[in-house]
């Protein structure tokens, strides 16, 4: 049975303080066999923990945009922060990725798209997060 997660940080993220290897831990502690790291701005807290990982990681990133957050997953290389949300998924698609929309309804502090962007890209977006920790 698949049992993952696909929004996941490390300390590679300015919001987090997790070092790979207690994420790795953490994951196999509580059953998770498949993850997404997706470190703002970076692949390499990805890059790091699937080195060690005795399961599945896919490589993302969330990306800061002109307008909010979109997250890749199934990247290849880093997308740079600061482009426009469409120009983003371009490089997402690109690479083979899926677009992602991270915490897309959260008003409290975080980054989420834009409604009136997320409107006009919402057919190209192939996963909507739903659940949030926070």
């Amino acid at each position: 049975m698949l049992k993952g997660d696909f929004h996941m940080h490390t300390h590679h993220s300015y919001d987090c303080l997790v070092e790979p290897g207690a994420l790795v831990d953490r994951c196999i502690k509580v059953g998770l066999n498949c993850i997404a790291v997706t470190d703002h701005n970076s692949l390499e807290g990805a890059l790091a923990v699937k080195k060690i990982a005795p399961f599945f990681v896919i490589l993302g990133e969330e990306i800061k945009t002109t307008h909010g957050e979109i997250t890749g997953l199934f990247l290849t290389e880093e997308i740079p922060k600061g482009l426009s949300p469409l120009e983003t998924i371009q490089r997402i698609k690109e690479q083979g990725g899926l677009v992602s929309l991270p915490h897309p309804f959260d008003r409290i502090g975080r980054s989420p798209l834009e409604s009136e962007i997320m409107a006009e890209v919402v057919s190209l977006v192939d996963i909507i997060e739903g659940f949030n920790a926070r």
